[in-house]
């Protein structure tokens, strides 16, 4: 089921590597070890069918196609497989033995005085201006953000995971050869990120900086650097966060949440240079 609530069956393109298996058959061995019930689940369509029970009520309510499917004999993925890739939309009901899908969105009209579609036509005039002030000058580099798979989010779970730490015990900036070639910067070294303009959202200027643990790799681009976001839940001098304006872009109106600018210089040798890895991570 997708962002519109459309319900349709996707098949798998191939089948799992080696002795790989699906999630629901991990999860249903994991809670019986754990000494749940209720796991003996037997492939994907028997979890399909336990959650149509827990989705009456609600925006995904697909229920009554489970129901119409043991009516007639079939399993819920064989009645969805032959709705086609069209599939339903969720929440749906029944008119006797036919399955009846919620309107789309916006399927007629728009919730606007005219009932059509808005699309805002945006002054390139303010592009140029804005670009200038916004993009990399002189030694600056753009400074980007990302997450990663050993952490994620805000980091709120991961205190009590040791092993994630161990990886990543500090924020670290993957800057390109070139780069920090030019400023002497090796990997394990530590770098200090800083832009003492950084756009507010009233118009104007405030310094932001942050320390990290350089990661130089050619997964970034020559004038691009990238940190994680919000490192150990916000830390003002560890979160690439800091460099990102307050202003939104003139064009689309959105604020630039992954993307600033700053100077990057080294610092010193980190206590990290010899127990973290910084083998390139770009390779599967």
């Amino acid at each position: 089921m997708q962002g519109e609530r459309r319900l349709r069956l996707y098949s798998k393109i191939m089948d799992p590597p080696s002795e790989a298996k699906p999630d629901w058959w991990i999860i249903a061995q994991v809670a019986k070890r754990m000494g749940y019930e209720g796991f003996d689940w037997r492939d994907s369509n028997d979890v399909f069918e336990e959650a149509a029970e827990r989705s009456k009520g609600g925006v995904h309510d697909y229920a009554a196609l489970v129901e119409i499917a043991r009516e007639q004999g079939k399993r819920g993925h064989e009645l969805l497989r032959e709705l086609g890739t069209t599939g339903i939309q969720c929440p749906m009901t029944r008119e006797g033995d036919r399955l009846v899908g919620t309107e789309r969105l916006h399927q007629d009209s728009f919730s606007t005085a005219s009932g059509k579609a808005i699309f805002p036509k945006g002054d390139w005039k303010n592009v140029e201006p804005f670009q200038n002030e916004f993009a990399p000058q002189g030694d600056e580099l753009w400074v980007t953000n990302m997450r990663v798979n050993e952490h994620w989010q805000s980091q709120f779970d991961d205190h009590r995971i040791p092993y994630r730490w161990q990886r990543f015990p500090v924020n670290f900036l993957e800057v390109n050869p070139s780069d920090a070639g030019a400023r002497g910067i090796e990997s394990g070294d530590w770098v200090e990120v800083e832009n003492q303009r950084v756009l507010t959202a009233d118009g104007g200027r405030a310094p932001g900086r942050f320390a990290a643990v350089a990661y130089v790799t050619d997964q970034v681009p020559p004038g691009v650097t990238c940190g994680y976001f919000i490192f150990d839940q916000g830390r003002l001098d560890m979160a690439a966060n800091t460099l990102t304006p307050g202003v939104t872009d003139p064009i689309n109106n959105r604020y630039r949440y992954k993307l600033g600018k700053g100077t990057v210089r080294r610092t010193g040798t980190s206590q990290y240079k010899d127990t973290m890895s910084f083998v390139p991570r770009n390779i599967a």
